[in-house]
């Protein structure tokens, strides 16, 4: 439960960076991904028991947080060839402390999670009215299922899913977080829907009445030429 409420928080965070700080401070967006993404590659160090190894954990750290901030393809080519130098040089100077096969999973991992979450921050460029709802899905998409599979493990969970890896994940649990995400998805998507259609009828009563106003003022300068 301790670990939900911490996911809560977050998901309050996110909120709060992603609709309330949009328009005033966009880079708040970039902050909060770049301190779930460090947290993340900081708990996989720690789950492989090396986050006491420094040269390990400042250089994964740094390249999960610089690389929110980056929106170029490039950049992110820079930060990584840096990134990888520095493994590399930390491979040889410390190879008696660490095996390659850790080495590869933390590289692994550097690369994965940081470049997974920077999608949240990329799909808000894709429209400047609505890149905030495009990220405000993909933050959802990911928590209401697993909120979903939690409650519905909880609830109905009694055959299990895979106990060797996670004695507490149930095959019912799974199920809750697919129609969950099933939901989430088409509602999101029923409401963009909506809002476009109501925005493009929108505009197109727009033209339409722009075409007839200009036609009246035609018609009320130029009389003689609607006369039958």
């Amino acid at each position: 439960m301790k670990d939900r409420v911490l996911s809560g928080v977050t998901l309050v965070a996110f909120f709060m960076a992603i609709v309330v700080f949009n328009r005033s401070f966009p880079l708040a967006l970039n902050i909060a991904i770049a301190f779930i993404s460090a947290l993340a590659v900081f708990e996989v160090i720690k789950a492989l028991e090396l986050s006491d190894r420094w040269y390990i954990t400042v250089p994964g750290m740094t390249a999960a947080v610089l690389v929110q901030f980056c929106e170029f393809q490039q950049a992110n080519i820079f930060i990584y060839s840096a990134f990888t130098a520095c493994i590399f040089c930390a491979l040889l100077r410390h190879h008696r402390e660490i095996t390659f096969k850790e080495m590869a999973v933390v590289y692994s991992m550097v690369v994965l999670i940081p470049l997974a979450l920077q999608t949240i921050v990329l799909v808000r460029t894709l429209s400047d009215q609505h890149g905030m709802f495009y990220a405000l899905v993909c933050v959802f998409s990911a928590w209401i299922p697993d909120a979903g599979a939690f409650f519905a493990g909880k609830l109905f969970g009694k055959h299990k899913l895979c106990p060797e890896i996670s004695p507490k994940k149930t095959v019912e649990g799974l199920i809750g977080g697919v129609l969950s995400s099933v939901i989430i998805a088409a509602r999101g998507s029923h409401f963009h829907l909506r809002h476009l259609r109501r925005r493009t009828s929108g505009k197109l009563a727009l033209a339409l009445n722009h075409r007839l106003f200009r036609r009246v003022c035609v018609r009320a300068r130029r009389p003689q030429l609607f006369a039958h």
